[in-house]
């Protein structure tokens, strides 16, 4: 079970975990990106003081998602990764091939438990996240 914090301000958004939507397109594809500061600071690019990750979901039932930049220190865990357009079923998922809980909602969404610490990763490295039906095959529409 899970608590939901109330979010008055941007400061109680920054202290919590986010979540990844995932929502495929026809090719069973999609892509998105996080750009991570302070939210304060001036020019945080020119200084540096920032981190970037491109994601990635590919027809194989896989999200990867890259570090571009990470030279930011207070970033969010990323908890969950949810996608959407999926078969149903029961999945099993790994990041980086350890396994990890992942269930099929009521909705058809796949929901993959995550819990990343976006800090332990450099630039050019990724986390590549998958998952399966029971029959060991990718269960996107």
């Amino acid at each position: 079970m899970s608590v939901k914090t109330e979010h008055k301000n941007t400061n109680t958004v920054r202290q919590s975990a986010i979540n990844l939507v995932v929502l495929p397109d026809q090719s069973k594809r999609g892509s998105g990106d996080l750009f991570w500061d302070d939210g304060e600071s001036i020019d945080t690019i020119g200084n540096g003081v920032y981190n970037y990750y491109t994601f990635e979901l590919l027809d194989n039932c896989s999200v990867v998602l890259n570090v571009k930049h990470n030279n930011y220190t207070n970033v969010p865990i990323v908890e969950e990764i949810r996608v959407y357009d999926t078969t149903g079923g029961q999945i099993t998922a790994t990041i980086d091939g350890k396994s990890t809980g992942a269930v099929v909602d009521k909705d058809g969404s796949a929901r993959i438990h995550t819990n990343l610490d976006l800090k332990t990763k450099k630039a050019g490295e990724q986390w590549v996240i998958s998952w399966t039906d029971t029959s060991k095959k990718c269960n996107l529409n």
